[in-house]
């Protein structure tokens, strides 16, 4: 499934994305780090800071994503709400 078909709003621990051009990296294993830190990696296409994309509390959701969701979601007959307890607001409405 294309990453252009998901909203991930809370984040994914296997997801880094570039601080400068905005590039997503998917790897195998955890990338490690939560609200936003540095990951030690650079973007293989501009070879800027990576940092990790798993939200804390405090973080607001990613606009695209949440934007993206709330399109997707009123055209949708079935939803898939998978890894989450649907307790965090707004994502929980």
């Amino acid at each position: 499934l294309s990453r252009n078909n998901l909203a991930v709003l809370h984040g994914c621990i296997f997801t880094e994305k570039c601080q400068a051009c905005g590039l997503e990296h998917f790897r195998d294993a955890e990338c490690g780090g939560m609200s936003f830190a540095k990951t030690g990696r650079r973007c293989d296409e501009c070879r800027q800071p990576l940092r990790d994309t798993l939200l804390d509390w405090r973080d607001p959701l990613p606009l695209d994503d949440w934007e993206r969701s709330q399109v997707e979601c009123e055209r949708a007959s079935l939803i898939l709400c998978l890894g989450t307890s649907l307790r965090i607001e707004p994502a929980a409405s």
